[in-house]
């Protein structure tokens, strides 16, 4: 389907154009599209006969996740064969012996310090 909606809600953008379409839903008189935009930010955009012209509405993380089991039985993390591989920066602070730690055990490795980051969140994210 994909709509094309961009609205300011605040200081924030809610752009289709831009975002991930991750699914969708109709009803009689009614669709629903949800969306994850590039910083992990989900919303979702409605349009139907009271609403032609769309509405736009932000979702957490669990309201998305809500509004996908609604609409296809499944939810975010039973998604995980659907998720966006595109690498992105993070910028964050460290200690600069973890630092040091990190780039020497790269380089012994061959690997990029992000390697050994993301590997490192990932282990992190599977023990939850």
């Amino acid at each position: 389907m994909g709509f094309q909606i961009s609205k300011q809600i605040g200081k924030r953008r809610y752009s289709t154009e831009t975002a991930r379409l991750v699914d969708s839903m109709k009803v009689p008189g009614w669709n629903e599209e949800l969306y994850l935009k590039k910083n992990g930010e989900y919303f979702v955009v409605g349009v139907g006969d009271s609403f032609p012209e769309g509405i736009v509405r932000p979702l957490s993380t669990e309201e998305a996740d809500g509004w996908l089991v609604k609409a296809t039985g499944r939810g975010i993390q039973t998604r995980e064969d659907e998720r966006d591989e595109t690498p992105v920066q993070m910028s964050f602070f460290t200690q600069s012996w973890i630092r040091e730690a990190v780039r020497r055990r790269a380089a012994e490795r061959g690997v990029t310090i992000g390697d050994v980051i993301t590997d490192a969140i990932r282990s992190y994210l599977e023990q939850a």
